[in-house]
């Protein structure tokens, strides 16, 4: 299957304060996009202040220093504008979306957003109670559970991913917590702004490269960059959830992160697995053949070089066994049959087909080439897609599924009600931890 596809041309050029600037005019649009995305996220997180970057990007929206919260959300709205903010686990996205006609009107305020934000006190105090709030509904959902305790279990506390807000972390945090944290890390250094859409470009760095070269251009704290797992143990845990008639199962272990050179063929092998939906493997053998559960998937988690491999499902509690059983004998005969030519070409059909969805508009445009930068990808990476995926035969991908993928090493956490769970899996399962759903995630 062929893909054609060249990214619109574009100036891409890096400022002496270390901005990388991309440029892409496309006067078939009706509006501008610009996002600027900064190398730091919830990993960056000080040890028992976690949740502070995702606090300091939600407040820094609740106004600058020339408006207040009022004036600023009625001005972006008037204008049929929108700004948000994304927080990863290793960068963030602040985001614009305008009509061209205003765009000239709205660049300052949203360079003004992010950099000389209002960080208010009042609006902090709002910010963090509807966080905590939201935080603790959210606590109970088993989905929320599982996933904390498996990258406990996996990593442990030590470890970047290991670690998560809670309520009372959020509580620890202040207001100087946070307004140390954004001179620490608010920088254009290393960042990446995008500008698309229609618009000159000789008008744009005429109004606004004195406004670029304004923005902070130094960190005064490092940035978290995960580092791979390489030695973990198995390990079990059961989280009591009483008034669950379903159990949350999660099962899985490290993998590097996208720098590993082989990330290609690894996702190949998690869409035949898991990651096809009705045509995995999981779905037609687990789901399909013995319908033990409605919807089953496997997971891939890269970060430059952190990276995780997860398979979730749920289940009736009566038949939280039977199903795990079945999801590691399908495992194990992937991880030592391997898979098949049919497969694969199946597999790369969809993947190469996906790719060009991915790139409809130009916002979908703006948000690959973020990705692909902060990764260290050029365009090619995506343009030459194709040709990519015609070097990846079943050995290539096989012989990454040998050293990578293993049904021999897994941590699984259970969530769901321990009298329906715990006598299934006790004599099978040495060392279980137990836990109710309302302790501290250890």
């Amino acid at each position: 299957m062929s893909f054609r596809y060249q990214f619109p041309p574009k100036e891409e050029s890096v400022l002496p304060n270390g901005l990388r600037l991309i440029l892409l005019p496309d006067h078939t649009q009706e509006g501008v996009v610009a996002a600027l995305q900064m190398p730091f996220g919830r990993f960056s997180d000080p040890v028992g202040l976690e949740g502070i970057a995702e606090l300091t990007m939600g407040v820094a929206q609740k106004g600058t220093q020339s408006l207040s919260s009022e004036l600023f959300t009625e001005k972006i709205e008037f204008l049929g504008a929108s700004v948000s903010a994304n927080t990863g686990e290793e960068h963030t996205v602040f985001e614009l979306r305008a009509m061209s006609v205003f765009f000239h009107e709205l660049m300052p305020l949203f360079w003004e957003m992010i950099f000389k934000p209002a960080l208010d006190k009042r609006e902090f105090d709002i910010y963090k109670k509807e966080t905590i709030t939201a935080l603790t509904v959210d606590a109970s959902n088993p989905v929320m559970l599982a996933n904390r305790h498996f990258y406990r279990e996996l990593a442990g506390s030590a470890h970047p991913v290991g670690r998560f807000q809670t309520a009372k972390s959020l509580k620890s945090i202040s207001i100087d917590n946070l307004l140390d944290f954004h001179r620490q890390f608010f920088s254009v250094a290393d960042a990446l702004l995008i500008v698309a859409g229609n618009f000159d470009t000789a008008e744009f760095k005429e109004r606004y490269m004195q406004l670029l070269f304004s923005a902070p251009s130094a960190k005064s704290a490092s940035v978290v960059q995960a580092q791979p797992i390489e030695q973990f143990e198995s390990g079990f845990r059961i989280v009591d959830k009483p008034d669950s008639t379903q159990a949350t199962i999660f099962l899985g272990h490290p993998l590097p992160g996208e720098d590993c050179g082989e990330h290609d063929a690894i996702t190949l092998a998690n869409y035949i697995l898991g990651g096809g939906n009705f045509s995995s493997r999981l779905m037609k053998s687990v789901r399909s053949r013995h319908g033990q559960t409605y919807d089953i998937s496997s997971y891939l988690v890269a970060e430059r070089r952190f990276g995780a491999f997860r398979i979730a499902t749920s289940t009736q509690n009566r038949s939280a066994a039977e199903v795990y059983t079945s999801i590691l004998d399908e495992y194990k005969r992937f991880c030592e049959d391997g898979v098949t030519n049919e497969e694969l070409e199946k597999a790369k059909k969809f993947v190469i087909g996906n790719i060009a969805f991915q790139l409809e508009g130009i916002n979908s445009v703006v948000e690959k080439l973020l990705w692909l930068r902060f990764f260290g990808y050029e365009d090619s990476y995506i343009e030459q897609f194709d040709k990519r995926m015609e070097l990846l035969t079943p050995d290539v991908v096989n012989d990454a599924i040998r050293r990578y993928f293993s049904s021999s090493k897994l941590v699984t956490v259970i969530v769901g009600r321990k009298l329906d769970i715990f006598d299934q899996f006790k004599d099978r399962a040495a060392g279980i931890k137990l836990f109710n759903y309302r302790d501290p995630v250890k």
